[in-house]
């Protein structure tokens, strides 16, 4: 709408075809509301004070646009961050719990676990503890475990 009046301001510039920018402003005053309530069309004097008030509109429009978009965006991504870390703290509970296990299964099988297995033990992933877990009970030794 705002290049369409634009044009007609350029078009209906000669004094002539004042009769007929009348006739735009009576069917803009008349439909305007229906278009955006916001502008006072009543007001409007001229299609040039038309496409001034159109382009303040626009402006406004792409704001508020740009706000919600980025509200939007933030929203989201808070959203995502918290699944994330949500999910990051599930898989580092779980690999704590893993490793706590496998320490408790060593010390009740073999005793005192020596410093450089328990240091191996904070490095490990979560499936590389599972499989150790599940070797406890097959080998004779402490260290026949992580081989």
């Amino acid at each position: 709408m705002l290049r369409v009046i634009a044009r007609l301001v350029d078009w209906l510039k000669d004094p002539e075809q004042q009769y007929l920018e009348q006739g735009i402003l009576e069917w803009l005053r008349r439909r305007g509301p229906s278009l955006d309530s916001q502008v006072p069309w009543q007001a409007v004097h001229n299609l040039r004070e038309a496409h001034s008030m159109l382009e303040d509109r626009v402006r406004e429009w792409k704001a508020q646009f740009w706000r919600e978009g980025l509200e939007a965006g933030m929203k989201k991504g808070r959203k995502q961050g918290l699944q994330k870390g949500r999910q990051e703290g599930r898989q580092e509970g779980s690999t704590t719990e893993a490793r706590n296990i496998l320490l408790r299964q060593l010390r009740r099988r073999f005793g005192e676990v020596p410093t450089e297995i328990e240091i191996r033990l904070n490095s490990a992933s979560r499936e590389q503890l599972e499989d150790w877990i599940d070797r406890v009970y097959e080998v004779e030794t402490v260290e026949a475990v992580f081989d």
